[in-house]
């Protein structure tokens, strides 16, 4: 059967298990089925636990499965194990974690974290080296911070390299998972902007892990609402955050504003 050219992932009952000697065993994500379709932004919200980090991390190719899989394009990328196949899914599907040092090799300059990033891309070494102060000054970034390891910067200034990273890989699929929830408000407000103009340019398709719901309502097109490893809402932000069907889901989008205030 031919895939669907706008589904560019596709989950189909992944389910994840862990079952270590000595312990009861504890079923992570249960049954999980869904599309994202090409250009889409895909929010995930649920509670600490519920699944959704353990659910990227099975999509990015950076976590087993139990049963269940996972399509890119048509392609079945479940367990990967060829070490060449598994890079080339994590190109195509790139992350930005809260933690923005997890992105990058310690040893590793900006300049030379983002030219390595370029070459990804497919441009010659030479150019990517010129190209590097426009990529920074793109992502808000001052040109002198190139010769600089990325545990130098601030905070903010960190997950801006880990932004530019990520996107300069040319990738197809990004996961932002909590990635701007350790920056402060005008830092937020300038890389949702970037994010939603990169994913305009280049179709890109996003999920989303957020506790924020204004980043939930200003860059997706649709919300999961995940419970004890399951999916167990669906809908646009606007009938999640204001007309859930749930109860689970009215009291989380509750807690969520509380947070906020």
């Amino acid at each position: 059967m031919p895939a669907n050219i706008d589904e560019v992932i596709k989950v189909e009952k992944l389910t994840k298990i862990y079952d270590f000697e000595g312990t009861e065993a504890t079923t992570v994500l249960d049954d999980v089925s869904f599309v994202l379709h090409r250009g889409e932004s895909l929010g995930f919200i649920g509670e600490s636990g519920s699944g959704k980090s353990i659910l990227m991390k099975c999509i990015g190719a950076r976590g087993r499965v139990t049963k269940g899989k996972i399509y890119l394009n048509g392609k079945n990328i479940t367990h990967r194990k060829m070490k060449f196949l598994v890079k080339r899914t994590q190109r195509k599907i790139q992350t930005v974690t809260q933690i923005a040092n997890m992105s990058f090799e310690l040893d590793k300059h900006v300049d030379r974290v983002i030219a390595d990033a370029l070459v990804q891309s497919g441009i010659k070494r030479s150019e990517a080296k010129l190209r590097v102060p426009e990529v920074l000054s793109y992502f808000g970034l001052d040109p002198d911070y190139a010769d600089m390891f990325p545990y130098e910067l601030s905070g903010g200034q960190c997950q801006r390299v880990a932004l530019a990273k990520c996107l300069t890989v040319n990738p197809e699929v990004v996961i932002f998972d909590e990635a701007l929830s350790s920056l402060d408000s005008s830092s937020q407000i300038a890389l949702m902007n970037i994010i939603k103009e990169e994913k305009e340019k280049r179709n890109l398709s996003y999920m989303i892990i957020s506790h924020d719901l204004r980043m939930i309502s200003e860059l997706c097109d649709r919300v999961l609402v995940m419970q004890e490893g399951k999916i167990v809402e669906e809908g646009t932000p606007e009938e999640i955050i204001n007309n859930p069907k749930l109860p689970y889901t009215k009291e989380l989008v509750d807690n969520l504003m509380e947070s906020v205030f």
